[in-house]
């Protein structure tokens, strides 16, 4: 195939054998993208994409629409609760959680990226005892407030799964939870 390069002192640009590599050699450097002399796409040195941003917060941070073919999330497996358990992080919107005991369980911290918002859908599911109970908190100085201005009641019976869904802004300390589902 053919081969076509073009380099500098902190940049590379070459192809060929089916591929189009560019590279800024710099530690602080980035790659960005545009048209019409305005830049509209920009990958950090970090590796981070920010489309509509020239300093994205994530992996990926788009500023505006975003049309998406996938209509489905992630999960985790099944983890026990025990008597406390803390959501270790936000890299999964979906948790399910069995409960094995009377459980408390703690919301992940939620900071960053700035100004976002984190939507958290818990499944919790009965053991085979069953009419396990649960309390919620929120991690560090973070509170709950519920739709209804209380917890609701999750399903006592044996095998069955009740649905919790919690939101929360980076920049505030409140997590907004409601009761998605029961089953009965």
């Amino acid at each position: 195939g053919a081969y076509v390069g073009l380099s500098g002192p902190t940049y590379n640009f070459f192809g060929g054998n089916n591929a189009l590599n560019i590279w800024n050699t710099t530690s602080t450097g980035a790659i960005s993208f545009g048209t019409n002399s305005a830049e509209h796409m920009r990958m950090t040195s970090t590796g981070s994409v920010g489309i509509g941003t020239t300093s994205p917060q994530a992996a990926l941070d788009v500023s505006g629409s975003v049309a998406a073919g996938s209509t489905y999330e992630g999960t985790v497996a099944y983890v026990n609760s025990s008597t406390a358990y803390t959501i270790p992080d936000t890299t999964s919107n979906v948790r399910r959680i069995t409960l094995t005991g009377n459980a408390t369980i703690t919301l992940p911290a939620f900071t960053t990226p700035t100004v976002k918002i984190y939507v958290l859908t818990l499944f919790l599911k009965q053991d085979a005892t069953g009419s396990r109970t649960v309390s919620f908190l929120g991690n560090g100085t973070d509170t709950i407030m519920w739709d209804t201005g209380t917890q609701p009641v999750i399903t006592p019976t044996i095998g069955e799964i009740t649905i919790l869904q919690f939101m929360k802004s980076s920049d505030e300390t409140v997590w907004y939870g409601s009761m998605v589902w029961r089953q009965n």
